[in-house]
């Protein structure tokens, strides 16, 4: 093989590495509960859009990631700043999960992370929290309207109108 084709496969390979360690970090992957630390958590996924207060010492890292932010994962941190979990939060799981007059803004946040989104409108009291999701191709977006009392009051989960 001449010189400039072993550059040439040399370069191909730095950058198939390169991008593999880009996807690597867009949800964790490399990241092992037990094992990997909060330094390896902000060198393999960057600063986290927003940490919170988990139970027990334990904090939780929010990354929203992909177009429009239609994924959103959490890093479970201990307090000793070890891993415990990294997972996708924008699931019909977590949307399950909430109770309108019964879930608070707070337990909003612990489990989904930042809005990327708020708003008020004139005829309903409160703000709503907006978070595009995708479900399989689908692009759909969560509603979630909280009023001053820090309550939900309603959720809803419908196709993304700027798609249709």
């Amino acid at each position: 093989m001449t010189t400039a084709g072993r550059w040439i496969r040399h370069a191909a390979a730095a950058t198939i590495a390169a991008f593999a360690g880009g996807c690597a970090s867009y949800g964790g992957e490399g990241l092992f509960a037990g094992k990997s630390t909060s330094a390896d958590v902000e060198a393999l996924m960057g600063r986290p859009a927003e940490q919170l207060a988990g139970r027990d010492g334990a904090s939780v890292w929010f990354y929203p990631r992909g177009p429009e932010g239609r994924q959103t994962y959490a890093v479970v941190l201990g307090p000793d700043k070890l891993v415990r979990s990294v997972e996708q939060r924008l699931t019909l799981e977590n949307i399950a999960k909430l109770v309108p007059a019964t879930t608070t803004a707070k337990e909003v946040r612990t489990i989904f992370g930042p809005p990327p989104e708020t708003g008020a409108t004139a005829r309903q009291p409160g703000i709503w929290w907006s978070y595009p999701m995708a479900e399989y191709s689908q692009l759909k977006v969560l509603w979630i309207r909280i009023t001053d009392d820090g309550i939900v009051r309603e959720v809803i989960y419908k196709d993304d109108p700027i798609t249709h």
